[in-house]
C-alpha cells in the first residue's frame, strides 16, 4: 500500500540521522548492554519544509468514530458528527506536534 516509489523519490530530500555507530551500545550499572537510542528533535528542522507520515493518525482517527463511519458508508450517507470527530482528532495531533516543538503559528 501507499504511494509507489515515494520513498525512493524523496530520498535526495531526506535529512540523515545524527551520526552514530550501529553497533554502539551502552552499559548500565548491572552490566546489561542496551542499544544506544538516537533521539531527534523537530526543532532541528527550523526554517525547513517538513513532511510527516500521518497514516497512523488517520487510522487512529477513524477508530474514534469507526461505527458511525461504517454506518454512513453502508447507507451511502454523510455523518457530520463522525466527520467532525475524525477531523478534530487530526487537528489535535497536529496542534500537539506544534505545541511540543514550540512552533508558533
Amino acid at each position: 500500500m501507499g504511494i509507489q516509489g515515494l520513498l525512493r523519490n524523496l530520498h535526495p530530500l531526506l535529512v540523515p540521522p545524527p551520526t552514530h555507530h550501529s553497533n554502539q551500545q551502552s552499559n548500565d550499572s548491572n552490566n546489561n548492554r542496551h542499544p544506544v537510542k538516537i533521539q531527534h528533535n523537530i526543532r532541528q528542522f527550523a526554517n525547513k519544509s517538513l513532511a510527516i507520515d500521518a497514516s497512523s493518525w488517520l487510522h487512529k482517527a477513524a477508530y474514534t468514530c469507526s461505527s458511525r463511519l461504517v454506518e454512513s458508508i453502508e447507507s451511502n450517507t454523510r455523518d457530520p458528527q463522525a466527520e467532525k470527530s475524525y477531523s478534530d482528532y487530526m487537528i489535535r495531533r497536529c496542534e500537539g506536534l506544534l505545541r511540543d516543538a514550540k512552533i508558533n503559528r
